[in-house]
């Protein structure tokens, strides 16, 4: 039977020669060092894609006018409601220059999502309201129309 030795590539460590340092402890201790700081890089990443999205969620809450969405589905009906889901808002150069690409993507993403949502909830709303003021007005044309015979 044949055995077979694995010989570790022994370096003498500083001047005193006495000590040695073999190969696979240079393995393990970059490795465990690349472990430590991997969590800290994608942690960085992580917080520049929470940034991008905050400041995406904001500028279209603040730039979304949600009366005239409302008025658009309280006179659209409908239709007020369609158009709010398909259109979408251009998005705001000015808040992107000097940002990353991965910046930039993460927050348009955003941003077009967020203000869909919110134009869309406004029509919503402008919609249903609409459907009631127009039932609400056939009743009374009724009631004044049998009045009137």
């Amino acid at each position: 039977m044949m055995k077979f030795h694995i010989r570790l590539n022994m370096q003498p460590l500083g001047s005193r020669g006495s000590r040695y340092v073999s190969t696979a402890f240079y393995v393990c201790f970059f490795t465990s060092v690349l472990m430590l700081i991997m969590p800290c890089v994608v942690a960085g990443q992580t917080s520049g894609r929470h940034q991008a999205i905050v400041t995406a969620e904001k500028h279209a809450s603040e730039d979304v006018k949600r009366p005239l969405w409302f008025g658009a589905g309280c006179v659209l009906n409908y239709s007020g409601y369609l158009w709010a889901q398909t259109y979408h808002r251009p998005v705001p150069v000015v808040s992107l220059l000097g940002k990353s690409p991965e910046y930039v993507a993460f927050y348009t993403d955003r941003y077009r999502e967020k203000s869909n949502e919110l134009q869309a909830s406004a029509a919503f709303a402008g919609c249903i309201t609409g459907g009631f003021m127009s039932a609400f007005l056939f009743v009374l044309l009724q009631w004044a129309a049998d009045d009137q015979l």
